[in-house]
């Protein structure tokens, strides 16, 4: 377990705040910062599985009483501060999180304005119960060693911010597009391998930037029941989780990947 002390410097948490945009979509019950949580089960109409908040991570949350060291193991680990696993939390993507981008992301959320409530403690009931154990929401990752930066301005840079926006989640692991098979999670995205290709550096940064299509035309909205709303393809959170040349380097890896054409399932 890291026994560090982030150091809050204004370019850490500026940082952090930039990178904190990629989890607006679960602990945010309104797509905007701070992260003061909300109730997932309502937010995303899963089945009546008992309460399941994604936890206020402002200082009005437990988040005060964990070290610096247990809330990175947390993000990049996918583990409680007891060593249990969190539920639906996507550490498979941040575990790629280098050591500086978590240490600014925690230097944040240390400087965030205490907000909103404490969340209610997770309590599943006999049919959560059963659900959770058929679709497997635990999301413990093996312990993470030190992650270096990696150079900016390459397709390295490139994949590693696909990594951390969490890209594979709609779209597949190898980026190929994934057919919906009915499960609760992330919408199914296009291949990626097959599209990107079509698209100049000047359209890509386009439709991150206004959510405009070459050719015309906007993604779709996505809209739950509970009145949750987004792009179908959340551009504003990729958007507002990254700058221009970080998004210029996403196009570069996404250009030069090989063409798959056996989607996810």
């Amino acid at each position: 377990l890291p026994t560090l002390t982030v150091a809050g410097s204004p370019d850490h948490i500026a940082r952090g705040e930039q990178l904190a945009h990629v989890c607006i979509s679960c602990h945010t019950p309104n797509n905007q910062l701070p992260l003061s949580g909300t109730n997932f089960v309502a937010q995303f109409g899963l089945p009546p599985v008992g309460t399941l908040y994604a936890p206020n991570l402002t200082p009005t949350g437990d988040i005060k009483v964990w070290s610096d060291g247990e809330i990175m193991r947390a993000i990049r680990e996918g583990v409680y501060k007891d060593g249990r696993s969190l539920l639906i939390m996507p550490a498979n993507n941040f575990r790629y999180m280098s050591d500086v981008d978590v240490q600014a992301l925690v230097a944040y959320l240390r400087a965030q304005p205490a907000s909103g409530a404490p969340t209610p403690k997770t309590r599943l009931n006999f049919f959560g119960a059963i659900f959770t154990n058929l679709i497997d929401f635990r999301t413990a990752q093996p312990p993470v060693a030190s992650i270096p930066l990696p150079q900016a301005g390459t397709p390295d840079y490139g994949k590693y911010m696909v990594q951390i926006i969490g890209c594979s989640d709609c779209h597949g692991l190898q980026l190929q597009g994934r057919i919906d098979n009915g499960q609760p999670g992330p919408p199914a995205g296009p291949n990626l391998t097959a599209i990107i290709p079509q698209w100049s550096e000047e359209q890509f940064m386009t439709y991150f930037n206004t959510g405009t299509l070459p050719g015309g035309g906007q993604t779709p909205m996505l809209t739950l029941p509970s009145g949750f709303t987004e792009p179908r393809m959340p551009w504003p959170v990729v958007r507002a989780a990254t700058t221009d040349a970080e998004l210029r380097d996403m196009y570069t890896y996404l250009h030069s990947l090989p063409l798959m054409t056996t989607p996810a399932q």
